[in-house]
């Protein structure tokens, strides 16, 4: 058997891939008709080019249209499709929530280009705020 030999950069790219996995971000969900939002979270890694994965603590409806807002509710909003909901896990406790006990895989409908553009800046600027702390520092 030969040894394996890692490179130093995947060590520090799978470092960067555990933060991106773990990283949560606070969600507003409405559904059609709802006047206040569900509130849930999301994990960095959850969002993708067209997509996200979302946490709840209710069920919501398959194939329903949704409005979802990142990290508050008067933050920009975008419009979804919910695709599939399932029970995440009966007896899941989240440290600092209730239960969370549905994953929801939302799939965006974007109206415009700018607005999209405008989801992919937001990953973006999250990817950059999660590489620049530091161990040891609070914000």
């Amino acid at each position: 058997m030969s040894p394996v030999f890692h490179k130093v950069s995947s060590k520090k790219e799978a470092f960067q891939k555990l933060r991106f996995s773990t990283f949560r971000i606070p969600v507003y969900l409405w559904t059609q008709g709802a006047e206040t939002p569900l509130a849930g979270f999301t994990f960095l890694g959850e969002l993708k080019k067209d997509r996200v994965g979302i946490y709840l603590s209710e069920k919501i409806k398959k194939a329903f249209q949704v409005r979802i807002a990142f990290e508050k509710k008067s933050a920009s909003s975008f419009k979804a499709f919910t695709e599939v909901v399932n029970r995440y896990s009966l007896e899941q406790k989240f440290i600092g929530h209730k239960s969370l006990s549905y994953k929801a895989e939302l799939k965006l409908i974007f109206a415009t280009e700018a607005e999209r553009q405008k989801y992919l800046e937001y990953i973006d600027l999250m990817k950059n705020k999660v590489k620049s702390i530091k161990p040891g520092v609070e914000f």
